[in-house]
């Protein structure tokens, strides 16, 4: 009875920046569905728990479309204008920031040549102040990281989805730290179990992974799409595979059995009494089942690899030097959307919307996200801070402590304090992207 039991479980026989100049980043590489809907998790960080699902282009073409918003032609040439120098200040500030993490990187990164220059001492010191940028950074790109105890709870030893004995030995990094950005709730592509529609699983939008294993120098940075909060374990290289429980059961109750089955026919042999039937068919059935059991492990193994490969190839958005790159853009695109929708919806509350003088900072963030909502369909949790705080760096609102009001700038005014910023800087990236594709449609030809 167990022994059936344990077959049936097993089931061994199944076999803009707004100007428009085109920069990447990671919200240009999904398009949101209109009903996209994300799982809140608990944040109280100034940022946000999960990103505004528009980029920058379609955010700029939302606002500048909307009637409400910028109600006048005259309101939307001073509110283009608005953008494109917001675009360029927030832009020209994470220009310098790439520029540092890109000299902390280069004795680490495992595809330079240049790492064997530095002492052991001298690496170790780039790392720890890489990691603490890159975590300032991630906040701001809305990146949330997994605390030391959720890393060892989803790479801890466990069955798989597919029935296979997974393990990911922790201890053989020296650096293991793990970031994720957005979770929504998706049904799988593929089902163990046929005839069953499977149930939604939790997916990170994206993953970043941060390793450096035991006695290397290198750290190696990976940026991964549409992970499932399951599959953590198959981003780490190490990864050891082994038998389910379950398949183990099986494996040493047919294989105990085969072996009595064995034991009896010999001892029946050598005592020169007649074979009898049930035993040479007990033998044969845990013989039987020992095969199955183990061609339906190395069936699912064969296909967990497969999917591993599929995974690398069509998941994985960048590693090392780009992956930093794309982050940094990321953050960039972040920030100025946030500041961008901030400051557009607080001077709309102020000087459209029945004058509202007093605007504290938890209605603010409620009409944004009201805003987002009713545009494209998505529930949002809206955090302000952190744009607020760089709108007023910038001077372009002002808030009282004692009555916890914001005041912003009319456009025109706006305009005028921000600093008149000089295309030279985005114009030169541009020309360099132009002439690297240019010498790549060359080197086709």
């Amino acid at each position: 009875m167990l022994l059936s039991l344990a077959i049936h479980k097993t089931r061994p026989f199944a076999l803009l920046p707004i100007t428009l100049h085109a920069r990447r980043s990671l919200n240009n590489t999904y398009r949101y569905p209109k009903l996209y809907r994300y799982v809140r998790s608990s944040h109280s960080g100034p940022g946000n728990i999960q990103p505004i699902p528009l980029s920058s282009k379609s955010l700029f073409r939302q606002l500048v479309t909307d009637n409400k918003l910028v109600p006048s032609g005259t309101d939307r040439l001073q509110f283009e204008r608005l953008s494109l120098n917001l675009s360029r200040t927030v832009g020209n500030q994470f220009y310098g920031v790439r520029e540092q993490l890109k000299q902390m990187f280069t004795p680490l990164n495992p595809d330079s040549l240049l790492g064997s220059k530095y002492t052991a001492a001298e690496r170790k010191e780039r790392e720890f102040w890489l990691l603490q940028n890159l975590c300032n950074l991630l906040e701001k790109a809305n990146f949330r990281e997994l605390s030391g105890r959720q890393l060892s709870d989803n790479l801890k030893e466990r069955d798989s989805p597919e029935g296979i004995r997974v393990c990911v030995d922790v201890s053989a990094y020296d650096t293991l730290r793990l970031w994720t950005q957005g979770v929504e709730k998706r049904a799988p592509e593929t089902t163990v179990i046929p005839f069953r529609k499977p149930n939604p699983t939790d997916v990170y939008r994206t993953v970043l992974i941060a390793a450096r294993p035991s006695g290397t120098s290198s750290l190696a940075f990976k940026l991964f799409k549409d992970i499932s909060v399951d599959k953590l374990e198959s981003l780490i290289p190490n990864t050891r595979l082994s038998l389910g429980t379950s398949h183990k059961y099986v494996i040493y109750a047919s294989s105990s059995l085969a072996s009595i089955g064995l034991l009896s026919l010999g001892v029946c042999y050598l005592a020169n009494v007649a074979l009898p039937s049930f035993l040479l068919g007990l033998t044969s059935l845990g013989a039987f089942i020992s095969v199955v059991t183990w061609s339906s492990y190395r069936h699912r193994r064969f296909n967990y690899v497969k999917a591993l490969s599929k995974l690398f190839y069509y998941n994985n958005l960048a590693s090392n030097k780009d992956a930093l790159n794309l982050i940094v853009d990321t953050a960039n695109d972040e920030a100025f959307k946030e500041i961008l929708l901030t400051y557009i919806v607080l001077h709309f509350l102020q000087h459209f919307d029945n004058l509202q003088a007093d605007v504290s900072r938890s209605l603010l963030e409620l009409r944004v996200e009201d805003w987002i909502a009713a545009t494209t369909g998505v529930t949002v949790t809206f955090n302000c801070s952190r744009a607020v705080d760089h709108l007023k760096e910038l001077g372009l609102i002002d808030e009282y402590d004692d009555q916890n009001t914001l005041f912003s700038l009319p456009i025109d005014s706006a305009i005028k304090v921000l600093p008149k910023l000089e295309a030279s800087l985005i114009s030169d990236m541009q020309d360099s992207s132009v002439e690297y594709t240019q010498q790549r449609q060359v080197a086709k030809n």
